[in-house]
């Protein structure tokens, strides 16, 4: 809102009226709430060996996989790498801890199975060591 009495580059900051609006700028306090909330949905982060051990679980889902769905195809899908890259596995084995929740590997992950299931069964999978790593920090 300008005033009438003022040139075009005034404003209400130098000379406020009695109807401007107001800004409420937020407190310390508001800005920490924010940082608390954003750091409690950060994922904890997972040593070496947990992700090798999440790293093996997965390999060894997707040789399970390639077996039970693929392998009496083997000319068009010769090895286990046609149901995941080895650059897929490692970046969901280093972001494991991410998955919590049903599915949640379309967050993180550019990745498009060649079955839906497969996702679900990777969350399963991953959710149990999430679950037991969470369990054994617990017990310590």
């Amino acid at each position: 809102m300008q005033r009438k009495d003022c040139n075009n580059n005034c404003c209400d900051n130098c000379h406020p009226e009695k109807d401007s609006a107001e800004i409420n700028i937020a407190d310390a306090e508001g800005h920490q709430d924010a940082e608390a909330k954003a750091v409690s949905k950060r994922a904890p982060r997972r040593t070496e060996l947990e992700k090798a051990t999440a790293r093996q679980a997965i390999d060894d889902w997707r040789t399970a996989i390639w077996k039970r769905d693929f392998s009496s195809k083997r000319f068009f899908y010769p090895s286990p790498h046609y149901v995941m890259s080895d650059q897929v596995l490692q970046t969901l084995a280093d972001k494991h801890a991410k998955v919590m929740a049903d599915e949640s590997i379309d967050s993180f992950l550019n990745w498009t199975p060649l079955k839906h299931e497969y996702l679900q069964e990777l969350t399963d999978i991953l959710q149990n060591i999430n679950d037991a790593i969470t369990e054994k920090q617990g017990n310590k």
